[in-house]
């Protein structure tokens, strides 16, 4: 599969799940036994500035927000999990800087958003227990430049 066709499938499936995120948002809740209802809902965050909530106090970030919304209206803790990070692109081959840093806040390609994900999967000893996973991205891989010169 050619670069341009993946990136495009990705942009596709992260498009996705913004339009039907709130569809299931909406649904009824459903019961749980009393196992699950203890166990705390793990959330994964994984992408670009979006998620990560670039220049906001951790009191103002999103990931913050929605961890409160659902420990209010599940009644369960809500265990984050953030590989988010300004600047993340979706895979390798669209930067050329090979530059890291241990600080999200800074605006760097590395690493990909295959890379938080393959850091989650190294973190999680067992996958099923991730509840929620959010993502964002494509933006630092579409570019302003490409966005206005379609």
């Amino acid at each position: 599969m050619s670069t341009s066709v993946g990136k495009k499938l990705y942009c596709f499936a992260i498009w996705f799940v913004l339009l039907a995120g709130p569809t299931a948002i909406c649904q009824e809740p459903q019961t749980a036994n009393s196992q699950q209802v203890s166990r705390p809902l793990h959330m994964l965050v994984l992408g670009d500035s979006i998620l990560w909530g670039q220049g906001l106090k951790a009191q103002n970030k999103p990931v913050y927000h929605v961890k409160l919304w659902l420990e209010k209206n599940t009644g369960r803790q809500v265990v984050e999990r953030i590989e988010a990070h300004s600047g993340a692109v979706i895979e390798r081959a669209s930067i050329t800087d090979t530059h890291t840093s241990s600080n999200p806040e800074v605006n760097l390609g590395l690493p990909t958003i295959k890379d938080e994900l393959d850091s989650a999967i190294r973190f999680y000893a067992d996958t099923s227990q991730v509840d929620l996973v959010f993502i964002s991205g494509c933006g630092n891989d579409v570019g302003v430049q490409k966005l206005l010169n379609a």
